[in-house]
């Protein structure tokens, strides 16, 4: 019951301030999505404690880790991204057999960078929350993704319905 109230109470956030977000101008593209990105990660956080059942000091152990965990998977795809951004704006049929080929290397090579991260990550975890709550973690960022893009469809097509 805990848990569908904070839940309740984090989409009455999100709804407020996506209503909040809908009034300002475009002038402020920049600092509105650094402002977007803030609420995301304070609901990221309010969410993971609520589903991962985080004391205050499992907490505070918890998310310097975290924080520098997501940084290394930016870094991790920003670097990829640069190595074959030249390939990635071609289409599959103007490739050529040998930069299809380092394309697909290149997508190995980011799922194993990404993996080998998370398992360097499972032991870190480990010194500030339980294995029981680690592996609960992959099914609250699955979980946290999946409402972020039901939010995400139900403000567009409210948005549809008050453009007709």
């Amino acid at each position: 019951m805990k848990a569908l109230t904070s839940k309740i109470a984090v989409l009455l956030f999100i709804i407020g301030l996506s209503t909040t977000f809908s009034t300002y101008g475009q002038g402020r593209v920049k600092e509105r999505i650094q402002q977007k990105k803030a609420e995301i990660e304070a609901e990221r956080i309010t969410f993971y404690n609520s589903t991962l059942k985080l004391s205050q000091e499992e907490s505070d152990k918890f998310w310097p880790i975290y924080k520098d965990y997501v940084q290394k998977q930016k870094d991790v795809r920003k670097n990829a991204m640069k190595s074959v951004k030249s390939l990635k704006d071609k289409s599959a049929e103007e490739l050529t057999k040998e930069e299809a080929g380092d394309l697909i290397k290149a997508e190995f090579s980011v799922k194993q960078s990404l993996l080998d991260l998370e398992k360097e990550f499972v032991v870190k975890f480990q010194t500030a929350i339980s294995i029981q709550k680690v592996a609960k973690l992959k099914q609250a960022e699955n979980q946290f993704k999946k409402e972020l893009v039901k939010k995400a469809r139900e403000k567009k097509k409210e948005r549809m319905e008050n453009n007709r």
